[in-house]
């Protein structure tokens, strides 16, 4: 005879069982993970991380640290403003439970989206806005590039160690935080070295660079350092060009090198940068990249995807252990060590700008190479 206390009991067990399972089961699935990507689509630098965002979205389908989390890509066109950039953010954070941020790709876009992001402790990744301005003081806030002081300084050791000169010149925008901030760094190093330096600052939006590239000229100018944006840079090597003057140019990650290709190299050049395809042929991790981009978008990657693409599986590695908890997120970023990423190896080391290689490539006529890799562990 069936005891029917014993199966009353024996059936509750096993709905308890059922329902615990169903609780588990509704518990690993229930971290509704959005990352948020910031993206200036009127930009190349915007556009390079939509691309690599959505590569990294089409690889998540057979990514199996996801199968049991929910995670989105909450992707937000910031406009061109600082103004634009911060309307965007708020309505992104008001509109979706954003656990982490992406972007902006630029410090002018970056600089007050973060201040606010880290005041709402939302962790957010730049891929390329290198001012100290973006992290400085804010816990929060990442860089997937090492900063400006760090490329100063590499620079100008390079100049100082490498290249035999004496007389020593900057050519910069004085009104853009980036290139004076570059500008400066380098000029304090070349000065406590006691060489002699001669540096011209202009404002945006000035295209007569004659008067001063024909000045420093005059003075017997041997290296030419122009931390400038691609605009201005195509008009001053044009200007270098046509009072025939051939100093040795110094350039740094402001710089396009699919753009710089393109141009008449006036002289021997050299400058500074975050990565570069040349790199890839030395990282297996990056030779992949390259690889999935070119074929996902049929055109190579630009320096900028590359960034973002470690930016964003950083993120993603982050959060597959700290889930939708913002300040574990914060604390795992920020001890990361020897993270090997498409463009180098990162270290956070209780930092929020990562130490990674400043690689310096050479420029010829068609054609860019890869110098030396300047490692500063």
């Amino acid at each position: 005879m069936v005891n029917l206390s014993v199966l009353s009991v024996n059936i509750r067990i096993v709905l308890l069982v059922t329902l615990l399972s169903l609780v588990t089961s509704c518990s690993e699935k229930e971290q509704d993970i959005k990352i948020g990507v910031l993206i200036n689509s009127a930009s190349n630098p915007g556009r390079s991380l939509e691309m690599a965002a959505q590569l990294v979205e089409h690889q998540l389908t057979a990514d199996p640290r996801f199968k049991t989390k929910s995670i989105s890509f909450i992707k937000k066109d910031i406009g061109t403003t600082q103004e634009s950039a911060l309307s965007a953010f708020y309505n992104l954070i008001s509109q979706h439970e954003i656990t982490a941020l992406v972007g902006p790709t630029t410090s002018q876009l970056a600089t007050p989206v973060a201040i606010v992001a880290n005041a709402h402790q939302i962790p957010l990744i730049s891929p390329s806005a290198s001012n100290i301005e973006v992290t400085s003081g804010k816990p929060f806030i990442f860089t997937a590039v090492f900063n400006n002081d760090l490329q100063s300084t590499a620079l100008a050791e390079f100049v100082l160690n490498e290249i035999s000169a004496e007389k020593i010149g900057i050519l910069y925008d004085k009104s853009n935080a980036y290139n004076k901030t570059l500008a400066l760094g380098f000029k304090a190093l070349i000065e406590s070295k006691n060489k002699s330096i001669y540096a011209y600052g202009y404002v945006s939006g000035e295209t007569n660079f004659e008067p001063y590239l024909s000045k420093m000229k005059a003075a017997g100018i041997e290296v030419l350092f122009l931390p400038n944006f691609d605009r201005d840079i195509s008009v001053q090597t044009a200007a270098i060009a046509k009072i025939d003057w051939r100093p040795i140019i110094i350039g740094s990650d402001s710089w396009h090198p699919q753009n710089y290709s393109k141009r008449t190299v006036v002289s021997e050049t050299y400058f500074a940068h975050q990565w570069g395809v040349a790199v890839g042929q030395k990282n297996p991790r990056a030779q992949n990249f390259i690889e999935a981009f070119s074929q996902f978008h049929s055109v190579e990657p630009t320096i900028v995807s590359a960034l973002s693409f470690d930016a964003l599986n950083i993120l993603l590695d982050v959060v597959n252990d700290a889930g939708i908890n913002q300040e574990k997120i914060r604390k795992t970023i920020s001890s990361i060590n020897q993270y090997q990423g498409v463009s180098g190896q990162y270290s956070y080391l209780n930092s929020n700008i990562p130490h990674k290689p400043v690689y310096l490539f050479k420029a010829s006529q068609n054609q860019i190479s890869l110098h030396r890799e300047i490692r500063n562990d």
